[in-house]
Formats: structure tokens, C-alpha cells, sequence
């Protein structure tokens, strides 16, 4: 059957450029959080700055957990515009487009114009709060997607001209994700096929030169660069397959962390796949009814794409909510198509679970206009520092849409989506700059001490993380800092170096080092921190200089 055209109704294509609108504020007006996106953001200036981009340090010492690729991001950011943070994560924001643009082509290929598109938006935006951290997932989701669609066009029924061409691009997607975030990323993509295959019956098809070239997409982008890696990071081959992986996956590695139960994802599902998840239940009813587990290869696939993904992790020993943001695209598909979109012939009670699915709009309205009053009114005083007045006027196309929508009838008919888009535009500016210092603090999003601290340093002024591990230091000041008592992730680099200046076991090493270093010090000091800190470097001096609602900056004086 011919795909209908496109059809363009106003206020989705408002709510469409609304959404982007609020992703470009997450990704390019808003402090990096620290120490998840400055560790990546550092790195990265790290690399600008020596001109070096194999050589991976943070804060001057070998940092191996993580592969290059989100690095080299990163610093192509920051070579070309600079050192600041939306320059950090300049990247985030054509790959997130690059992710929806591809699930968009597929989805309207497979389901046509108006369900494909329902499914596109329901899986981009139930992304969009976490694809701009810059961190390795949010570029892992783009290669992991880009793998899984290109092997399903491969080895599909529905693409029988699929060339060699295809079979090296989806493993060469897979070798950037394995450069991104390490083998998970070629090795659940091939697990997924095989599942689908097998229940598709069709398994023998796996037995095919397709999938060689697959691996040898893969091998042409990993094994020049995993060479040249090893040659700039002795032992980094090594530490990142073994101890990365296999050990990290057992529960073997020395410093494992994340432990967590095995159900441990199922609970943070429902807000991952906000604001569609009230959709779920219309979904099953649609898809029970209209057999597509039987009649469509698609929905097959994306299911055991979803399912492979979570149950892979949730038997894993370490687990962090980042990692099974993969799993959101296919289930954001589902939703979108079978919950979402109009269904022909839809029987008694679909409207009801149509309005199920939509109740969740107004209530994230609700919230995130409670969220801003709850933290003005001091609500909640030791959580919550104060927005700033004219942070209220992030609501204003809120409140100017419902006015329109109660005098234009189409509006009202498609009100549910621009409310939503609305919403999280909304619920950006809140967690901007434009709330103000203080209250992006206390969420740990702002970097205004940071910037301030960096408008008043001299060239020979020195730094000091004194027993808090924060990054941000180093990338909003463009120095390396000396860490006095801050090991942290740290541990491997310096047992690999332990020549190399910048550790400072106690204060008898501060001490000394002031002897030789000329200028101020200056340390950077959680608040809870500050009087102890002052008794161990003892009789030293320290005035104060700025704080905010975490962290406090004091000068260190000789001891008089």
C-alpha cells in the first residue's frame, strides 16, 4: 500500500521544534555536572590541550576506564570554540538528530508516515533528559541504534538487496561503539540478532558472509586505532578488556561498585520511558489485537533488542540507571506505534485508554511548575535553594498556549502534545543559569563559583582539590589542580606514575611544596569539610574567599 504523504498540522510542528528547542538548552545553557560530565569535559580540554588526543589523562594522571571516542568528541569541541561547557557537549547535539533522524527513516519505512512518526517522537523524547549528559551512554545509544537498525535491514525479510556495504557500516557503527563505551556494544547488537533470527526461525541465515563483513566492519575501525591506543597507554588494552569487562561483569574487579539487585532496573523503567509510559497499557491491548508479535518482523525485533539489552545488564553485578539507556529507543518505538499513533478499528474503550496515556502530560506540567514554586517558597530549605524571579518566565508559553488553546479548536485537538513540549522547555530554563546561582547549586548544575573563582586567579596562582573530587575545578580554570588526599579513580594512574608530581599524601607535602611554588594557594573545600580541613593543615592560615551552597574556595597563609 502507497505511504500517505506528509502531512504537516501546525501545532505538532510546533511541539516538534519546541522539543528540540529544549534538548539545545539542556545540551548549550546549563552548567556541567559534577564529577560525571566534567571527568569527560576535562579529559577532553586535557587532550585539546596538549595536542595530543591518543593519550588519555585526567587531571594529569593515565585515566583507562573509559575508551577514547567520547574524549575525541569532547576535545573537537572545545578545539573549536573553546573551553566551555556547551563547547564540551557541542557533539551531543548532532547526535542526537543523527539518532532520530535514523529511528524516523526506519520507522516510516516499516509502518509508514503518521505511525512511524508517532514512533519517532515517542522514542527521541523519551531521551531527551538523558541524551545531553555528556557522558559515554549518551553517544553509546546513537551506535548501539545505528547497529541494531543496519543488521535488521541486513539480515531482514523485508530487505533482500541488502548489500555488503550495509554488512560494513553496521559493524563499523559497532567499532565506534566499542570505542565508546567497549564490547557491549558489538557484542549485545550480535546477541539481538541471533534471538530474532531464532525465533524467526530463520537462524541458518546468521551463517552467511554478511556476517563476516559485519566483523570485519568492526575490525577495520577498532584495530588501528586499539594499536595506537596501546602504543600512547601502556597496559591499556589489557585494563580495559579484562578489567572493564570481564571482571566488572563477574564482580571481580578490585574497585567494583554499583552493586545492585537484580530487578534493580524494572523500577526506573517507568520513568525512563516518560512521558509515554501511561501508554503502556493501550500498547498491549493494540498489539494483542492486531497479533503484531506474529505479523510484524519489526515490533519482533525491537522487542528482543529491548529485552536482550535489560536482561543483560540486570545480571550483571554492577549496574548504574545509564546503562540500560539502549533498551529506551525500542521500547519509545513500541509505545509510539502501538500506543500512541491512531489505530483503525479500534474498539470500545481505546479512547479511555487513549486519555490513560495522556494523563501524564498535565501532571508533568503540574510538576514541573511545582518544582519551581516548592524551591521559591523554600519549601523544602536544606534540598532546594531559591530560583530567581525571572526564572518564573520560563512558564509564560505555558500559560500563553493554554489562553490560545482555549479560543482555537485545533489546538485544543492536538493541545496534549504542545503542552508537553511546552513542558520540558519549561522545566530547561529552570535548570539554566536563568534560575540563578543558589539554585542550580544546590542541584550540583551550576558552574558560577567555578567561573568566578576562574575570572580571579593570577598566572601563578595554584590550586588545590583539598579532599573533594571535583573535576570542574580543572576544566572551568583550565589548571591542574594539586589533590591533597583525593585518590579516588584516580588510584590506577598514579600507582602507574608515581614519580609524577600533583598527589599531596598529608599536610606536611603541602607544606612543602608551598615552599617551592610561588603565588597564592587556593583550596577548594566541601563546606562540611572546611573546619577539619583547617585543623590537619594546622598552623597554616586559610581565609575564606567565596562559598556557595556545597563548596567553599579559602586562600592558604603561611603560618604566621
Amino acid at each position: 500500500m502507497k505511504d500517505k504523504p506528509l502531512h504537516f498540522d501546525p501545532p505538532v510542528v510546533i511541539a516538534l521544534a519546541v522539543f528540540i528547542a529544549a534538548f539545545a538548552v539542556l545540551v548549550f545553557y546549563r552548567g556541567l555536572l559534577d564529577h560525571d560530565e566534567t571527568r569527560y569535559a576535562e579529559i577532553g580540554r586535557e587532550m585539546a590541550e596538549r595536542g595530543n588526543v591518543w593519550e588519555m589523562r585526567l587531571l594529569g594522571f593515565r585515566y583507562y576506564e573509559k575508551p577514547p571516542l567520547t574524549y575525541w568528541l569532547t576535545a573537537a569541541g572545545i578545539a573549536l570554540f573553546g573551553s566551555r561547557d556547551w563547547a564540551a557537549r557541542f557533539a551531543l547535539f548532532p547526535s542526537f538528530l543523527l539518532l532520530s533522524t535514523a529511528l524516523w527513516f526506519q520507522a516510516r519505512k516499516y509502518w509508514g508516515a503518521e505511525r512511524g512518526g508517532w514512533a519517532c517522537l515517542a522514542a527521541s523524547t523519551s531521551l531527551l533528559s538523558a541524551l545531553c549528559l555528556l557522558m559515554t551512554d549518551s553517544y553509546l545509544v546513537l551506535w548501539f541504534t545505528l547497529t541494531c537498525l543496519a543488521l535488521f535491514q541486513v539480515f531482514g525479510r523485508e530487505y533482500p538487496s541488502c548489500s555488503v556495504p550495509r554488512s560494513l557500516a553496521a559493524g563499523a557503527f559497532a567499532g565506534l561503539g566499542i570505542l565508546t563505551k567497549g564490547l557491549v556494544a558489538f557484542a549485545l547488537p550480535l546477541l539481538v540478532l541471533v534471538v530474532w533470527l531464532a525465533w524467526e526461525r530463520r537462524l541458518n541465515r546468521l551463517f552467511s558472509s554478511r556476517l563476516l563483513w559485519f566483523g570485519a566492519g568492526a575490525m577495520a575501525v577498532l584495530v588501528p586505532c586499539l594499536h595506537l591506543l596501546e602504543q600512547f597507554n601502556p597496559g591499556f588494552n589489557r585494563f580495559f578488556f579484562v578489567s572493564e569487562h570481564l571482571e566488572r561483569f563477574l564482580g571481580k574487579r578490585v574497585i567494583q561498585g554499583h552493586e545492585e539487585p537484580f530487578w534493580f532496573y524494572l523500577q526506573f523503567l517507568p520513568a525512563l520511558l516518560l512521558p509515554w509510559t501511561l501508554f503502556i497499557f493501550r500498547a498491549v491491548k493494540v498489539m494483542a489485537r492486531e497479533r503484531a508479535l506474529v505479523r510484524d518482523a519489526f515490533s519482533r525485533f525491537l522487542l528482543v533488542w529491548a529485552l536482550v539489552v535489560l536482561i543483560f545488564f540486570s545480571a550483571s553485578s554492577g549496574k548504574l540507571i545509564s546503562y540500560i539507556l539502549p533498551a529506551i529507543p525500542p521500547l519509545g518505538m513500541l509505545l509510539g506505534r502501538w500506543g500512541v499513533a491512531p489505530s483503525p478499528g479500534s474498539g470500545r474503550g481505546d479512547s479511555l485508554l487513549r486519555a490513560i496515556g495522556w494523563s501524564a502530560v498535565p501532571l508533568i506540567a503540574a510538576v514541573s511548575a511545582g518544582f519551581w514554586l516548592f524551591a521559591y517558597f523554600r519549601v523544602f530549605p536544606d534540598m532546594l535553594g531559591r530560583p530567581s524571579s525571572v526564572s518564573f518566565l520560563a512558564f509564560a508559553p505555558l500559560l500563553v498556549f493554554m489562553a490560545a488553546a482555549a479560543f482555537v479548536p485545533s489546538w485544543r485537538r492536538r493541545g496534549s502534545l504542545t503542552l508537553l513540549s511546552l513542558s520540558y522547555l519549561a522545566a530547561a530554563l529552570v535548570l539554566s543559569p536563568l534560575s540563578g546561582g543558589q539554585f542550580n547549586s544546590s542541584l550540583q548544575l551550576s558552574s558560577r563559583m567555578y567561573k568566578e573563582l576562574e575570572n580571579r586567579l593570577e598566572p601563578t596562582d595554584q590550586l588545590v582539590m583539598a579532599e573533594v573530587y571535583r573535576p570542574g575545578l580543572a576544566f572551568y580554570t583550565a589548571r591542574r589542580p594539586w589533590l591533597y588526599q583525593v585518590r579516588n579513580e584516580l588510584v590506577f594512574g598514579m600507582e602507574m606514575e608515581p614519580e609524577r608530581e600533583g598527589y599531596l599524601a598529608d599536610a606536611s607535602a603541602l607544606v612543602e611544596v608551598m615552599r617551592f611554588q610561588a603565588g597564592r594557594w587556593l583550596a577548594l573545600v566541601e563546606n562540611t569539610d572546611l573546619d577539619n580541613f583547617r585543623k590537619e593543615i594546622a598552623p597554616l592560615q586559610t581565609v575564606l574567599l567565596l562559598q556557595d551552597f556545597h563548596l567553599a574556595v579559602v586562600e592558604i597563609l603561611p603560618a604566621s
